[in-house]
């Protein structure tokens, strides 16, 4: 996992991207970077804005792999952002919660975001971005959002 910077947007307007990562620490370590909160299941619309404001963050996004079933179909295996087209795939072994992006630069840093499901309350939403930006994190996003979500 990588150590990009805090991110302190806590915008929730229907144009930004509900993301936040987290700054990591030398010995901190999490089950994942932050937490992304997309406002559907069709992870084929959602991710090209994802990956435009991770490339602005911490640089451009080189591929994707994610949890199969927490999304709809994808249909596409490339998805076309300002980068150019990215390769994305799904996989079974992945947490049904999580995205990897792995991100140029930086030496080639793996980041994990937590998917925070589409329908949560904007409330929830909001106190799994924050918590997710702490970090140290070292349950899966499957338990963290299982005990919040209850």
């Amino acid at each position: 996992m990588s150590g990009p910077d805090d991110v302190q947007d806590q915008s929730v307007s229907s144009d930004e991207v509900r993301v936040r990562l987290g700054h990591r620490g030398a010995g901190e370590h999490g089950a994942v970077d932050g937490a992304w909160w997309p406002r559907s299941r069709d992870l084929a619309a959602e991710l090209p804005s994802l990956l435009d404001r991770i490339e602005d963050l911490v640089g451009p996004v080189e591929r994707v792999a994610f949890g199969l079933s927490e999304w709809d179909d994808v249909g596409r295996r490339l998805i076309t952002t300002r980068a150019g087209r990215i390769p994305v795939e799904g996989f079974r072994s992945i947490e049904a919660s999580t995205v990897w992006l792995v991100v140029r630069g930086r030496g080639r840093s793996r980041i994990g975001l937590m998917v925070i499901p589409a329908d949560t309350t904007q409330e929830r939403a909001i106190r799994l971005l924050e918590a997710a930006a702490l970090g140290g994190e070292r349950r899966s996003p499957v338990e963290v959002l299982a005990v919040a979500m209850a």
